[in-house]
């Protein structure tokens, strides 16, 4: 029965040195693959996390987006209605200046 070499061991080792140190350097290629595994993880990880910090920092964004809109509308409503009271406090002031009028004749 013929031997089948596992992943990352190399060759089944005959007694060959060149089987040996084909084994010595899968070996260390398995290694480095594992850090590679390890790296890439941790960088998916720190991905996962900046992604979902940007779409919280989105979500804030379009509240704020909102907030503002609506201190605009609000703001622009009481300009309208400060000048509506200039208006009214004006013709006020027009009928009072015209009853002093009249009353001097």
């Amino acid at each position: 029965m013929a031997q089948v070499p596992l992943p990352f061991e190399g060759k089944p080792v005959k007694g060959n040195p060149a089987d040996k140190e084909e084994k010595i350097v899968n070996m260390g290629h398995a290694e480095e693959l594992g850090k590679l595994e390890k790296y890439i993880e941790k960088i998916l990880v720190s991905h996962n996390s900046l992604k979902k910090e940007c779409e919280n920092l989105k979500e804030k964004l379009h509240k704020r987006d909102t907030d503002c809109s609506e201190l605009h509308e609000s703001l622009e409503s009481l300009h309208e209605e400060r000048k509506s009271m200039r208006d009214r406090v004006s013709g006020l002031i027009g009928k009072i200046e015209d009853w002093e009028k009249s009353q001097k004749k």
